[in-house]
């Protein structure tokens, strides 16, 4: 109570300044300014996955890299933050998200294990769009177009859940899955036809094809059904860093294109 009597007197002693100092409101919008940017400044944990999702994100020696790094970090720079990043596989995150463990999770789709996300009952705050993304099924160039009728064997990564019209056909025994934990090891099946296809991100199978200097082999069938969404971040206790990075978003158009472009993104 004492607090709010003081700040009502501090209160009442600026307004009266500023009514007869046009330099002292000058003074005072500069204060603001330097307060809003630090109010909420600090160290915090985000949680990312720790895999090769290459151009999105991977871990090399503990150290995790991708565009997601890069547009965080400049967020966090030009905001006075300090992030942590904590990277495990997605489930394990997220479930420390959700026990409020850790402060932000990135990416994340309100579309992702939404039955888990609703038996915590919390009100979980996304960014804006942060990049975007489509999964779908890559297959061998000559089998382009034929169809998911002759699709048998479907390849993922461990914990992806491919979208409905696989899983239905997946309950009914028509399409067998097929789970790996590494990207690489899924094109090498695919390769040696021991699966059908791959139901992943098109980027990160391009990305992997390049690499192994395989980019004309395996391509992106747009004629199969395929999920187009966008990766953000996320938060349940800080919802207005959120606000702050969906405006850091709006101001640096620029330099976040800039940094897509040198992963070969898009959008």
């Amino acid at each position: 109570m004492k607090i709010n009597l003081y700040f009502g007197a501090f209160f009442i002693f600026v307004v009266k300044l500023m009514m007869i100092d046009n330099n002292f409101k000058l003074f005072l919008v500069f204060i603001f300014f330097l307060f809003s940017t630090s109010m909420f400044s600090g160290e915090y944990i985000v949680g990312v996955e720790n895999m090769d999702y290459y151009p999105y994100s991977e871990v090399i020696d503990g150290k995790y890299h991708g565009v997601g790094r890069d547009i965080l970090d400049l967020f966090a720079k030009q905001y006075g933050h300090k992030f942590v990043y904590q990277d495990f596989p997605y489930i394990r995150n997220l479930r420390s998200f959700l026990n409020q463990e850790i402060d932000f999770q990135f990416p994340e789709d309100p579309a992702w294990l939404e039955d888990m996300k609703k038996e915590y009952s919390l009100k979980i705050v996304y960014s804006d769009p942060v990049v975007g993304y489509i999964d779908g099924v890559s297959v061998l160039a000559e089998n382009k177009g034929r169809g998911i009728e002759r699709l048998r064997f479907l390849g993922t990564i461990i914990g992806f859940t491919p979208v409905n019209e696989y899983m239905m056909r997946i309950r009914e025994n028509k399409i067998i899955l097929h789970e790996n934990p590494v990207v690489a090891g899924l094109i090498l099946q695919l390769l040696d036809t021991r699966i059908d296809g791959i139901y992943l991100s098109v980027d990160v199978v391009k990305h992997h094809l390049i690499k192994m200097e395989k980019p004309q082999l395996i391509v992106f069938d747009d004629k199969l059904p395929y999920r187009k969404g966008y990766y953000k971040l996320a938060t349940i206790k800080y919802p207005e860093i959120i606000q702050q990075f969906n405006e850091f978003m709006k101001k640096n158009t620029r330099q976040i294109k800039e940094i897509k472009k040198n992963y070969l993104l898009k959008d």
